[in-house]
């Protein structure tokens, strides 16, 4: 009786099993009949918003190009958002959250650095595959190279901080020819890392700093840093003002008709919404980008005309791009692995090359994704009226860079 009651049982399990009511994955994975969980660490409110905003906009396109496709190994990719508002004590109560309480696969997003340093140990000791796709510091990638059995999990399709400075380089030395110029940043670890990566490359290239600035996110008075800057009298003023405070900053430089021009290394002056917000005083601020509505891969100008339809905006081609680009990283990872099992991710990506709206991912030993000619590049452009006029390089070039009457 006993052995026909367990061949009974037995039964039962294999009929459930069979028919997908077993809806555990073993080892903390999904079953076959339930979406892949993405976890998504944005700052939706707070200085880093409108960034955080672009960030989400493109995961949301990401999946959904992902899911209508057929998903990642026929399952769909389902987005759970956590607000970090730019906190590192938010950063790190969402990634626990999301890990623990909403069971997500993997990690994408973060975008202020000190943030994701405070939270990325937490996707680490849990296994969990983390893409970082804005912060920049380079004690994040960094870690890969320090302790490659613990952090082997994560990935940056943003960018290195070194890739801010070579991308911008060419104003310098080669739109302006500058033998001066002037730092102005946020106070934060991804800026005076930047700041400290400028200075060591343009001093090799004969380029001076002759001061720097250094403000809080979302700072709106630059009373005292503008007059510094006309004293100091550079030839060019470089600045990593990304967030809030970066529209400030350009109204109140152009009303003292600066004679230096000024590039920001992308962030809030690449977003069409806020340069026309600034009506005249939006003219001849000059930008990097990572991305532009320009040729740069057969990716590129579909991306940035299903987003403008879709959210009636410009992507900035850095928050929103490398956000979008990010996603479909980690799910062309987990086909080629054809595995969640987070090992086998990681091995894949090691090995990836995948063609993106920015260019072609592929990662270095710190899986950083790779900066340069045949991987990922930039360009640089300004805004007259509202529109952006892509100038460098030569070969996606759409105009010309105009130079202010009050510039020496």
């Amino acid at each position: 009786m006993k052995r026909t009651l367990t061949l009974m049982c037995l039964a039962t399990v294999l009929m459930l099993v069979a028919a997908g009511c077993v809806t555990s994955g073993g080892g903390g994975q999904p079953a076959a009949s339930e979406p892949i969980k993405i976890g998504a660490l944005v700052p939706l409110s707070g200085a880093a918003s409108e960034g955080g905003q672009r960030m989400k906009n493109a995961f949301e396109l990401a999946a959904e190009e992902i899911n209508n496709s057929g998903g990642v190994l026929g399952r769909q990719v389902e987005l759970v958002f956590y607000d970090t508002e730019g906190n590192s004590e938010k950063a790190v109560a969402g990634a626990k959250r999301l890990i623990e309480q909403d069971q997500v696969w993997g990690l994408v997003g973060g975008y202020v650095s000190g943030a994701v340093l405070a939270m990325v140990d937490v996707p680490m000791e849990n296994k969990k595959v983390f893409v970082d796709t804005v912060a920049a510091a380079p004690q994040i990638t960094g870690l890969v190279k320090d302790d490659y059995d613990k952090y082997k999990y994560l990935f940056r399709t943003g960018a290195h901080v070194t890739h801010f400075a070579l991308n911008t380089m060419p104003f310098v030395t080669d739109i302006t020819q500058a033998k001066t110029y002037y730092y102005i940043a946020q106070d934060a670890l991804w800026a005076k890392a930047l700041g400290g990566v400028f200075e060591n490359m343009l001093s090799e290239k004969g380029v001076q700093k002759v001061g720097e600035s250094f403000v809080q996110r979302g700072t709106e008075e630059f009373a005292s840093i503008i007059p510094d800057i006309k004293a100091k009298d550079p030839d060019v003023v470089i600045s990593a003002l990304v967030s809030a405070e970066g529209v400030p900053f350009a109204k109140q430089y152009y009303d003292a008709q600066v004679p230096a021009p000024f590039i920001t290394t992308a962030g809030v002056l690449t977003f069409e919404d806020a340069i026309k917000g600034m009506g005249d005083k939006g003219n001849y601020v000059n930008f990097m980008a990572w991305a532009w509505d320009v040729p740069l891969t057969s990716k590129t100008q579909p991306f940035y005309k299903k987003y403008k339809e879709r959210y009636e905006a410009l992507p900035s081609g850095y928050e929103d791009v490398r956000s979008y680009d990010g996603l479909l990283v980690l799910a062309e990872g987990i086909r080629q692995a054809n595995s969640l099992e987070p090992d086998k991710v990681v091995e894949a990506l090691e090995k990836i090359e995948f063609e993106g709206v920015a260019g072609k991912y592929v990662f270095d030993e710190e899986h950083q994704a790779k900066q340069g000619d045949g991987y990922l590049v930039g360009v640089l452009g300004q805004w007259q009226n509202g529109q952006a006029t892509i100038f460098y390089p030569d070969s996606v070039a759409t105009g010309e860079f105009q130079k202010a009457s009050w510039w020496k």
